[in-house]
């Protein structure tokens, strides 16, 4: 079986290599590749990519209107989305963005493995400016990567998936998708294509900054060095068995919960050690 390696595998194998995730689950997403409801967050993304693009569902159907707790639709978080989604347009048409494809999906293949990832939006940007300093000189059309963002937390410092500029350079989990997205790039030949992040605000209908990904060359190689060693890790966990590493509350938001023999659902005895 060849492994098909994707940014979500990596962040998941990422996870479990350092104990804070599950092996069933993992083989379970990636390896047997059981398909799962996506959550509630995820549905609020989807909703609002499908607001701002019109990219459906992977069975072809549109992404439901958003819910509240007991199941009745949202008019304040639809009203939210819908609003961000005139600004995602409003920002597109002011850059000159034109849309070349949606959901692309970009791959690299080897003897060994296949690389996946799939673009929000292929674009081709005729409006750039090209100096901060003289906002109307243009840099010349190119071909970009765009990936829309809903989030709660735009100005967040803290959170591993805060926003916050100045410590976004420190958020792998949210850096490693345009570092993932360019070095598939750069296996199929292309030394660099620009990545730009649309990023607005789920908690209220204003807030949103474009962010562009500028990635080291170092940083790329370390990527395709990183999936390499993750290959070799992910087959040697194969032929080892894949372990569980159960919590509560992992057990309990987890998928395979209902029929897992490695389920708890009371929490194991920690041991502290004070001197």
């Amino acid at each position: 079986m060849k492994l098909s390696i994707s940014q979500s595998l990596l962040k998941d194998w990422d996870d479990y290599s350092k104990g804070l995730g599950c092996g069933l689950w993992f083989k379970a997403r990636h390896i047997d590749k059981i398909k799962t409801k996506p959550t509630p967050a995820m549905l609020k993304g989807l909703r609002f990519e499908y607001l701002c693009t019109g990219a459906l569902l992977r069975d072809g159907s549109i992404p439901p209107e958003l819910l509240t707790k007991t199941g009745n639709i949202s008019k304040t978080d639809n009203q939210k989305v819908e609003k961000q989604a005139e600004r995602f347009k409003e920002a597109i048409e002011f850059y000159g963005v034109e849309i070349l494809e949606t959901s692309k999906i970009i791959e690299w293949e080897c003897d060994d493995y296949k690389r996946k990832g799939v673009l929000d939006i292929l674009a081709k940007i005729h409006k750039m400016p090209e100096f901060k300093e003289n906002p109307n000189v243009y840099m010349k059309p190119f071909e970009a990567i765009i990936d829309i963002k809903s989030t709660g937390l735009l100005d967040n410092k803290f959170e591993q998936f805060g926003w916050a500029l100045e410590n976004l350079p420190f958020r792998n989990k949210l850096t490693e998708q345009p570092v993932d997205y360019k070095s598939i790039y750069r296996e199929n030949g292309i030394k660099d294509i620009p990545f730009y992040w649309f990023v607005h605000s789920n908690t209220n209908d204003i807030d949103s900054r474009i962010i562009e990904a500028r990635v080291g060359d170092a940083r790329i190689d370390e990527q395709i060095f990183k999936v390499k060693s993750a290959v070799k890790a992910i087959e040697s966990e194969l032929f080892l068995e894949f372990k569980a590493h159960p919590t509560v509350k992992r057990c309990f938001n987890c998928p395979l919960f209902k029929n897992c023999k490695e389920k708890i659902t009371v929490p194991k005895v920690n041991i502290v050690e004070i001197y």
